[in-house]
């Protein structure tokens, strides 16, 4: 059997601990308690806009308008109004 040159062996530990490396940062890290919170809340006021938007065929911006105008006149922040707003639709049925 032949034996490898030295300086293989240090390129191959060099690699195998880059590619380590590399493997190590492209793991997912989990997503915060807040970033959840605020994603699922964002997606809320965005599925509230959308009933509007079909009920009153206005645009996205007007829809994100009358949302903010209740919330303000309610005095209730905008994901509750959005929150209520979802919960009093009926879902289609198929």
């Amino acid at each position: 059997m032949t034996r490898a040159p030295q300086g293989c062996w240090t390129v191959c530990i060099a690699g195998a601990t880059l590619l380590a490396h590399i493997q190590a940062n492209e793991t997912p890290h989990p997503i915060s308690d807040s970033l959840a919170s605020a994603l699922h809340g964002r997606d809320t006021i965005n599925r509230a806009r959308g009933i509007l938007m079909e009920r009153h065929g206005i645009g996205p911006e007007a829809a994100l308008q009358m949302l903010m105008s209740l919330a303000r006149a309610q005095g209730t922040p905008l994901l509750q109004v959005s929150t209520a707003l979802i919960a009093g639709t009926p879902t289609p049925r198929d």
